[in-house]
């Protein structure tokens, strides 16, 4: 029998997570429509960030992404308060107007009157003994029996926090008798029970506080003209379908409370339908039933509904398609605000977003499971289609529609950008609904020690299969549809899909250990006597033993005898993807054994368990072998183990997603011979294994398993090796004017410090070295021309250094007579001095006021051991009131006999620059100075 209060429950955290929900989101709209917070800084913050995960290393990329978070958190804050005042107004608002409305009613019941009679003695002295039967003495409610003629017509409860609760009766439900009063006065006494009329009254509020926030929210921009925008209707339409949701809802959980106070009162009465069949005659037998959405929107049942619900202990909710497709899609499009949130909170480097629908998905499982449970135990024979329907079409609703009342979200735009990531996410969350049905069906919903463990693995198992669903569609069909971008290299894919954005390293451990509990607790609760195991211990063995031999086989063969890891690390993802596929091929033929006298909660888990068995003795059979014959390394081995177990379990729980359908879907149908009883099984299972084993292990399939120029690629982006700077010294020594082919290999010795920069040959001569216009009119300039010169452009790309790269330029002047420095610097002193802070003419077509302003400074010379000058000018130039082009120039200068080395390094930036930008720059420069005068002898 279900019980409609099991499920009212769940209803309520729908509701109330729907409602914060919306309430995010009218913050986040609110904040964008009426400029809260500084939305010119985060365009600031974003081009001066560029794009960050295209630079040339790991760690250059993680230290850009920190640069951009720092400088985003000082924007997003006040988004993040406005986001979060949103949620609190839409909680807040819904509560004040529950109590305003309990308020305004017990007032109104109060001015209507109350009765007064022998009957309405007779009545108090009754509602004292309900009172005591249904365990409400204590806190023991009013009863208000208004007088005839009053307004109000039905009886209802009302209350207010911390007062007591007043049960409201017609006068002439009191004078029909014991045999009405008494299902009446119970049904109210229920609700007093369950101490839910704070959340009732909140429900019947909360449909209209949610649409009337987003209406609020959205007004700017529909007044300003954007909301013309096709993708800004659609997030509007959206936001106008979830508010009609959250009214369906409110309506839905209000029926269901009083389901539940029915049903207790039939639990408490002799004739179960005595209230249902009350209300029928006081609401009128020839009455027109309601349409269907004026049912809809009801939140009241109409008697007929009522007793069918008790005499058949049903509530309607049976887990079926409906209700899976809104507990899915509330906490799917849930996940988008609360991943703004985090965003914000993180300035725009929160927790991946995967890492939200994964313990969205937990959620959703631990909500379904029990439903499920019930379904199936009260019809053992209903169909899984619905259920798995349910969460297919909600999941992917919930994934690709934008928020309520945002333009787009991240699902919409992953979808528009890689149009196959719908398809593979919507087969995905199918299959994974397939394998949570099955592991609900045949669960006995009353034992609780059955139930909690098929829970817990139902969490576990969609948390983990939808996180990493979700990064591989992603990730995986953008690197197929980019081609030759070369963002991303497969290798790199699979470090971040299967443990660089792991919830936690150990889950996949952790979920099979909690399916191998359920599948022991579904053997020792099947029914006496059990049926007698079929033998699986060949079977599997024979596996285990087939994927193991032909991985340290295969490896020893391909492994490179120089250690090349470019070899190496493609050959270990391998060796997992061969043991996780052997526990495929277990979890496909333990699926389709005969199933008689075993449930599919059994059978599944049972499955499951096993087929990770095999995978870990497989891959430990193969760690074994590799350590035996390389030895044991006391830095990678540990680090070895560990992923041998937690990697190919992972992709094994990733792959049971398609598996277990399979499987379920051969145990239907007629078997094939493998999969019969008898002894071809084993052989079959063990044949098979071999021969995916094998096609694997000789490099089938690159975009899955990698290859050698993706280990490489990774290995430069996670550690670029140090390459040792060799200093070629120039002859003839300090003292001597060098040639020009010789102040050229001066120069270019810079090199060996920039190896990721590149060489600009076009100017690599050119001098555009002259006085700024200040100098020009008040600083004598020393006119002193090198005998020899030689220059070189170095520069980097803006994936290196955001926004727009930086430059390097490294010149070399050699003079016959040994240049003083003295007479060399004074004049760049007297320039800065004078020059301090000027202005000169820009004739951009961009710039704002067509001036550029300017400031010159001595810096702190180089310590190098010869004689050394620094300067330091910065340019802005600006575009606007509040933006500026700020181009920063630091030039030194050292004098190494009749040699003078000069070393400029240039960086544009929106507004000024951090000094953890300019500082690794400056640091740069300085090696590359040393370099030269190392070379120059000095």
């Amino acid at each position: 029998m279900s019980r409609p209060g099991a499920h009212l429950g769940r209803t309520y955290v729908l509701l109330f997570v729907l409602l914060g929900a919306i309430g995010l989101n009218a913050g986040w709209i609110a904040a964008l429509s009426y400029g809260i917070g500084e939305g010119l800084g985060f365009n600031v913050c974003t081009a001066n960030g560029g794009d960050w995960w295209r630079a040339s290393d790991l760690a250059a990329a993680d230290a850009a992404r920190r640069d951009v978070a720092a400088c985003m958190r000082s924007v997003t804050g006040p988004w993040l308060l406005a986001m979060l005042a949103g949620a609190a107004i839409a909680y807040a608002v819904t509560v004040l107007l529950a109590v305003a409305g309990a308020v305004r009613v017990r007032r109104l019941v109060r001015g209507a009157g109350r009765a007064a009679g022998p009957g309405v003695d007779v009545a108090t002295v009754r509602f004292a003994e309900l009172c005591g039967e249904h365990g409400v003495a204590e806190r023991r409610p009013e009863l208000f029996v208004l007088r005839a003629g009053a307004r109000f017509t039905e009886p209802f409860t009302t209350g207010v926090p911390a007062g007591r609760p007043m049960v409201v009766v017609p006068a002439a439900a009191v004078s029909a008798g014991l045999d009405v009063f008494d299902p009446i006065v119970r049904h109210e006494l229920a609700h007093v029970r369950a101490r839910d009329g704070l959340l009732a009254a909140g429900a019947w509020w909360s449909g209209w506080a949610g649409v009337l926030l987003t209406v609020v929210a959205a007004a700017p921009f529909l007044a300003s003209g954007r909301g013309s925008a096709v993708e800004y209707w659609a997030g509007l339409l959206v936001a106008v379908a979830l508010g009609g949701l959250l009214v369906l809802l409110r309506a839905h959980v209000l029926r269901l409370r009083e389901l539940a106070a029915d049903q207790v009162t039939a639990l408490y009465s002799a004739r179960p339908t005595a209230l249902a069949e009350v209300l029928y005659a006081a609401r009128g037998a020839g009455r027109r039933p309601p349409g269907r959405l004026s049912a809809l929107l009801s939140v009241r049942l109409e008697p007929a509904d009522r007793v069918r619900a008790m005499t058949t202990g049903s509530a309607g909710i049976d887990g079926g398609f409906l209700p899976s497709a809104v507990t899915v899609f509330v906490f799917f499009i849930a996940v988008q605000p609360v991943n703004q949130a985090f965003m914000n909170w993180g300035g725009w480097a929160g927790p991946p977003f995967q890492v939200l629908y994964a313990i969205a998905a937990g959620l959703v499982a631990a909500m379904l499971m029990p439903a499920w449970a019930r379904r199936y135990a009260a019809h053992p024979r209903a169909s899984r289609w619905p259920p798995v329907l349910g969460v297919t079409v909600g999941g992917a609703a919930g994934f690709f529609l934008p928020g309520p009342g945002l333009p787009a979200s991240p699902g919409t735009m992953a979808l528009a950008a890689h149009w196959a990531i719908g398809p593979l996410l919507t087969l995905a969350l199918a299959g994974i609904a397939v394998l949570l049905v099955a592991l609900a069906h045949g669960v006995d919903p009353y034992r609780r020690r059955w139930l909690l463990a098929a829970t817990v693995a139902g969490a576990g198992v969609a948390a983990v299969t939808v996180g990493t669903a979700m990064l591989a569609a992603i990730v995986w069909t953008g690197k197929l549809l980019a081609g030759a971008s070369g963002t991303f290299t497969p290798t790199s894919l699979r470090m971040m899909v299967l443990y660089g954005e792991a919830l936690w390293d150990v889950e996949p451990i952790v979920v099979f250990v909690v399916v191998a509990v359920l599948a022991v607790v579904a053997a020792r609760s099947a029914p006496r006597p059990r049926p007698a195991p079929q033998p699986a211990l060949p079977l599997l063995a024979a596996v285990a033993v087939t994927v193991g031999a032909i991985g340290s086989v295969v490896t020893a063969l391909r492994l490179s005898g120089d250690g090349e890891s470019g070899t190496d690390l493609p050959l270990l993802w391998q060796r997992w993807w061969v043991s996780a596929l052997a526990g495929v091929v277990v979890l496909v033929v333990l699926l389709t054994r005969p199933t008689a006298g075993r449930t599919a909660t059994g059978r599944v888990a049972g499955a499951l368990t096993a087929a990770a068995g095999v995978t870990v003795v497989g891959a430990l059979g193969q760690f074994a072998v590799r350590t035996v014959a390389t030895g044991w390394d006391a830095d990678l081995q540990p680090w070895l183990l560990r992923h041998y177990v937690i990697v190919p379990l992972r992709l094994l729980l990733l792959l049971s997603v398609v598996a277990v359908p399979v499987g379920l879907a051969l145990a239907r149908r007629s078997r094939p011979a493998w999969a019969r009883p008898g002894r071809l099984r084993t052989p079959f299972a063990a044949a098979g294994t071999a021969i995916v084993s094998l096609a694997v292990m000789l490099g089938s399939g690159e975009m899955v398993v990698g290859g050698a120029a993706d280990a490489r690629e990774l290995a430069v982006k996670v550690g670029p090796s140090a390459t040792p700077v060799v200093i070629t010294p120039v002859l003839p020594p300090v003292n001597g004017v060098l040639t020009l082919a010789q102040a050229r290999q001066a120069v270019d010795g810079a090199g060996a410090v920039l190896l990721t920069w590149r060489v600009d040959p076009a100017s690599s001569e050119d001098d555009d070295t002259q006085p700024s216009p200040c100098a020009a009119q008040s600083v004598a300039q020393a006119a002193v021309e090198p005998d020899v010169e030689a220059t070189t452009n170095y520069s980097s790309s803006a994936e290196s250094h955001p926004p727009y790269g930086a430059g390097i330029t490294v010149t070399v002047e050699s003079y016959r007579a040994a240049p003083d420095p003295e007479t060399l610097f004074a004049p760049l002193r007297r320039e800065a001095q004078a020059c301090a802070s000027y202005t000169q003419p820009n004739s951009n077509p961009n710039s704002y006021d067509h001036l550029s302003r300017m400031r010159l400074f001595i810096r702190q010379p180089v310590s190098i051991g010869h004689p050394a000058l620094s300067i330091g000018l910065v340019r802005t130039d600006r575009v606007s009131p509040e933006l500026a082009a700020v181009t920063t120039a630091h030039l030194s200068i050292v004098v190494v006999g009749h040699h003078v080395v000069t070393v400029v390094v240039v960086y544009a930036h929106v507004n000024d620059p951090p000094e953890g930008k300019l500082t690794p720059l400056d640091e740069t420069a300085r090696q590359a100075l040393v370099t030269v005068v190392r070379a120059l002898g000095g």
